[in-house]
């Protein structure tokens, strides 16, 4: 039996991306799925930063997250900014940056079936350029069922050369701050596992650049 902060993951091997389901959604149900792919990703990389910590920083029971209202007429809106934004990618005009704030973000996460499973575990805000998400979801490792990571973050975040740059500010669990020296170490560990994962690249072959600026997610897409 696993006791109270003894949990010892191993930390060799890097983490793979869950298998994801293809549809006919195109680049949009490709994002979507490297999305909850990277979700996932980030859970089991901060629990090996976290390693004997484990217990202090998770709880028995999800967080309630706040409820958000969203109408068909705002999931409309924003399916209708993706639609332009791929139709561009497929030579069909020019290619303009799909440009979402934070209720939209949220809008998409809570209306848009693809996302669901994202949207039962986070919200998101932007201030000014820096990403913000309270979040809570079961830890997927089978030694750790039924244990939660529940909290708030902030990072900085871009796409660039086919490569992430992250720069975490702050992660809160339990009311309790990340020390900065594992903030560093999952900021490293996380943008390194996300960049070397051959499931994620193929999204990042797409982009031309995503960046969090002036209180909005803007991604600009290639051919």
């Amino acid at each position: 039996m696993i006791q109270p902060g003894t949990y010892q993951p191993q930390t060799s091997q890097s983490v793979p991306v869950p298998p994801t389901k293809k549809s006919g959604c195109g680049c949009f149900a490709m994002g979507c799925a490297a999305v909850i792919g990277i979700i996932v990703m980030a859970i089991v990389v901060l629990v090996m930063v976290l390693r004997a910590q484990i217990y202090r920083f998770t709880d028995d029971k999800p967080l309630a997250l706040p409820a958000v209202q969203v109408s068909d007429t705002d999931v409309a809106g924003v399916l209708g900014k993706v639609a332009t934004f791929r139709a561009g990618m497929e030579g069909q005009g020019a290619i303009s940056p799909l440009v979402l704030n934070d209720q939209e973000i949220n809008a998409a996460l809570m209306g848009i079936p693809d996302l669901k499973p994202l949207g039962e575990r986070l919200r998101v805000r932007i201030t000014g350029n820096q990403l913000r998400l309270t979040f809570s979801s079961e830890i997927p490792l089978p030694l750790l069922r039924g244990r939660y990571l529940s909290g708030e973050g902030a990072a900085e975040i871009g796409v660039s050369n086919k490569e992430i740059r992250l720069n975490l500010k702050s992660f809160t669990f339990r009311g309790q701050a990340l020390p900065e020296a594992l903030l560093a170490k999952f900021s490293e560990a996380l943008t390194g596992q996300i960049n070397q994962d051959p499931q994620v690249q193929p999204l990042f072959d797409k982009l031309e650049s995503l960046e969090i600026k002036d209180g909005n997610l803007i991604v600009r897409g290639k051919r």
